[in-house]
């Protein structure tokens, strides 16, 4: 039977990113310790620290998240200290997950929920400046697959902008409950660039785990088609792995393709378009490696080239989540479950791992970076 690893705490276990508080829970109105914000009712009360950093946002170089803690943090050139830290929960962004920078060099961060409620809880995406101030909000309503029922739950782990201006969110998993828990079908939300405060338009891409149960991270190429990576049942077993699809012309005419099946990875993470779209990345999290395809990805595909394994002194040190390239694509960065951020130089494939007090890491970004 196909499981998660959802621990009783709401976090992920190595094989997804730790996804944070957002689980409703029966201690309605409690307040979240530490913030200034107030919880939505019903949201699960929890602890966390309080950062005091000195805002200097013209020496990031690098934003990564917490999703433990709900902070978007920045760190400078040597990629030791922390310029800049964003209370994400402030606006309402609850277990910040993938962080991606655009060539403005605006932030993007997915969020596992928005303004989530006792009712609902929906994910989608955010926008930052290039100097961390907050922009605007694409969150999504899911309500039309949970038939009106008493509680509806839609978590995203990635999305973004592609080069035309649409943005993207995954409904990477999800579930209603009247009684007992349904799954929800996943697939990508998106929005128009000629009219972004209008309603999202829905993808579907998988219906009852077939071919797939859920989506784990994505990114769009050069033509906006999307590539994403899934768990999905291996064919003949009861086991459930990582595998690699694609979605044609989304913003027009989707069609969804599954392009490496189940088993290609143990445990699919971050997707990455590089080489100026000719390159695809996927991290695997337990084999800790990151795997070059040239684009478009065939089902006959194989890496001409592998990044990693990042860097562990034992067994358990080192869980890569998700990341990317900088500028010129010397350096990959990818956040680390480990409280770190996992550093790659490309042309020797050396990996250093720098540790962070303000880590939880799901992501990490350069700034500028290769897009």
């Amino acid at each position: 039977m196909y499981r998660r690893g959802r621990a009783v705490t709401g976090h992920f276990s190595s094989g997804r990113a730790a996804v944070t508080i957002v689980t409703i829970a029966l201690l309605a109105g409690c307040a979240l310790s530490g913030t200034n914000a107030t919880p939505p009712r019903g949201i699960l009360s929890i602890s966390r620290p309080i950062y005091h950093v000195r805002t200097e946002p013209a020496k990031v170089a690098l934003w990564a998240s917490n999703n433990f803690d709900n902070y978007l943090f920045g760190v400078d050139a040597t990629l030791n200290k922390t310029v800049v830290v964003i209370d994400t929960m402030g606006y309402s962004c609850y277990g910040p997950a993938t962080v991606k920078v655009d060539h403005k060099r605006n932030v993007w961060i997915a969020c596992n929920a928005i303004h989530p409620t006792s009712f609902a809880q929906y994910g989608g995406e955010q926008e930052y400046g290039s100097d961390g101030e907050f922009k605007r909000s694409y969150r999504y309503d899911a309500s039309a697959q949970c038939s009106h029922l008493p509680y509806c739950y839609a978590e995203s782990l990635d999305g973004g902008p592609d080069k035309f201006g649409h943005v993207f969110a995954e409904l990477s998993y999800g579930n209603f409950s009247q009684g007992s828990r349904m799954l929800l079908n996943p697939g990508f939300y998106w929005w128009n660039k000629d009219d972004r405060s209008a309603p999202a338009t829905f993808i579907p891409v998988s219906l009852y785990c077939a071919p797939f149960c859920d989506v784990d991270y994505m990114d769009t190429d050069d033509d906006g088609n999307i590539w994403f990576d899934f768990h999905g049942p291996i064919l003949g077993n009861e086991q459930y792995s990582g595998g690699l699809g694609e979605v044609t012309h989304p913003t027009t005419k989707p069609s969804v393709k599954v392009i490496l099946p189940p088993g290609s990875f143990r445990a699919p993470g971050g997707v990455y378009v590089s080489g100026h779209g000719t390159v695809l990345n996927v991290t695997d999290q337990l084999t800790r490696e990151t795997y070059q395809y040239r684009l478009p990805v065939t089902p006959s595909s194989t890496p001409f080239n592998t990044l990693g394994p990042t860097r562990a002194k034992k067994k358990g040190e080192s869980d890569p989540i998700s990341g990317g390239f900088n500028k010129d694509e010397s350096e990959l960065a990818l956040g680390d479950f480990r409280g770190a951020i996992d550093v790659g130089h490309v042309g020797t494939n050396s990996w250093t791992m720098r540790r962070n007090a303000y880590c939880g890491c799901a992501s990490a970004a350069f700034t500028p970076s290769d897009k």
